[in-house]
């Protein structure tokens, strides 16, 4: 699956093939953008929502406040609606337990407030009521010791510490942002260019552009319309023949519930986590013949690429250990399997609901994923579960039986569209990418429709699809 590039910049001066509607959210790292760093998009302060939790405070050794910080410097801002954490929060402890808890404290209308303490800094002979010269900034008021009702007398510290805590504790939105300054901004879709080709390899790339402010934002999915994975099987006699992975075509079983769609999962450099740590890496990568679609994003030469699903197995923390001496050595689906497998399966089938509402709600709640007003949005951020209870158990680690998913990015296609050069295509979509050098993110969700796909002129063949075509030789490859 390969981004044509050279394809799109010959295909017109400013074609536009694509009728979309939709919206997008980003979130740019402070420290690590290049975009940010490199101060490409002019007052991105004065219209983004700022997050700052990253303990950054004011220095007063050098009288100003931390590099990178870009938190609120005032009461005002501190408690309005654009800022969220500051240096007040980077400026006083956490109360939290010997596991790491944060403590909170419930107040008469049963509204929670994390605790705090003030800092003892260096210097000050160990005092607990701590002169706001020595570290913090003044628009935080000076904090007080005056036992568990001290938090009262200091709004807005309590205000900033509250909002924090809440992405301290976040385990399930894709993006931390406690790790960095943030500014978040979105906007609707309003591409001055787009583009929908067939690539050499058949697969059918999407691109739209839009202007920000003189800056190119574009993003793309790219999909494979005959995804089907298959295998090579012998049989007893030394035959072989070609058969479908896990013996049904995943995109009908994918698909069965999308009322009227073909659903794409955009997979592509998605990993299974073999190892029981929540924050492992450990584990192989999608084969090519399985990834379904792949997603990029490019904003004036900082680049994004599409969010791995996450995979859980009965093994990994998400459920219980799977007794595998269990499963039949005839592979059966999840109706054909002994009723304590059944059972381990729905734990894990339960936990990845349970992680994927919290996904939701931490996307939502805490970092703003949605169009719109709050209370009535356009869209909020979504995701897909797939329990692939579908598939035969083998009782071996690699494969996706035994697996659930979470997905956070998928291209719907629209039944009744014609994939292929001259043809025709409408559907809707979801991306979430992550920066390829960076801790930014976007997050897209938007409908189109092209009434002509275009083919790329410029592509070369594709060897492996051209042999693989060829009368008898898949079948020759087979023996």
């Amino acid at each position: 699956m390969r981004y044509a590039v050279l394809a799109l910049a010959l295909l017109g001066c400013n074609p536009k093939d694509v009728e979309t509607e939709g919206s997008w959210v980003s979130w740019l790292a402070t420290g690590s953008s290049s975009t940010i760093l490199a101060n490409e998009l002019e007052g991105i302060e004065e219209y983004s929502r700022v997050y700052e939790c990253t303990g950054r405070t004011y220095d007063p050794k050098k009288f100003r406040f931390d590099d990178n910080y870009v938190g609120p410097e005032s009461a005002e801002d501190s408690l309005g609606d654009q800022y969220y954490g500051g240096g007040c929060y980077g400026a006083v402890d956490i109360v939290t337990d010997r596991d790491g808890a944060i403590q909170y404290e419930e107040l008469d209308d049963g509204t929670l407030r994390a605790r705090w303490a003030p800092r003892v800094v260096e210097g000050t002979g160990g005092d607990t009521t701590i002169p706001e010269e020595y570290y913090m900034p003044a628009y935080c008021g000076t904090p007080t010791d005056n036992g568990e009702d001290d938090a009262a007398l200091n709004e807005v510290i309590q205000h900033e510490v509250d909002e924090c805590a809440a992405f301290l504790e976040a385990q399930a939105w894709p993006i931390k942002l406690a790790s960095d300054g943030y500014y978040s901004f979105g906007s609707d879709i309003d591409a001055w260019r787009s583009e929908a080709i067939i690539t050499g390899e058949g697969d059918l790339q999407i691109t739209l552009h839009q202007d920000l402010g003189g800056k190119d934002l574009h993003f793309s999915f790219t999909i494979m319309p005959d995804f089907e994975p298959v295998r090579c099987v012998s049989d007893e006699n030394g035959g072989a023949s070609i058969e479908q992975v896990d013996g049904a075509s995943w995109l009908d079983q994918w698909s069965a519930d999308e009322d009227g769609h073909t659903i794409y999962y955009l997979n592509a450099y998605g990993f299974q986590d073999l190892d029981p740590a929540p924050d492992s890496t450990v584990g192989p990568s999608n084969i090519t013949d399985w990834s379904s679609g792949f997603g990029y994003a490019n904003l004036e030469g900082e680049e994004f690429i599409v969010d791995s699903p996450t995979y859980g197995d009965f093994t990994t923390y998400l459920g219980a250990d799977i007794d595998r001496d269990l499963v039949a050595e005839d592979p059966q689906p999840y109706a054909g399997v002994d009723a304590v497998i059944q059972n381990q399966y729905d734990q894990v089938i339960a936990a990845t609901w349970d992680l994927a509402r919290a996904e939701v709600h931490e996307a939502v709640e805490i970092a703003g994923a949605y169009s719109g007003d709050i209370a009535a949005p356009s869209w909020v951020y979504g995701v897909k579960v797939e329990d692939n209870k579908w598939r035969p158990l083998d009782g071996v680690l690699t494969g996706f039986d035994g697996w659930t998913e979470i997905h956070r990015s998928w291209v719907r296609i629209k039944d009744g569209s014609k994939i292929e050069p001259d043809g025709s295509v409408e559907g809707d979509f979801q991306m979430v990418l992550s920066g390829r050098q960076s801790g930014s993110q976007f997050a897209f969700r938007g409908t189109f429709k092209v009434e002509r796909i275009r083919e790329d002129k410029w592509a070369y063949n594709f060897l492996e699809d051209d042999l693989r075509n060829t009368e008898g030789w898949g079948e020759k490859f087979c023996e």
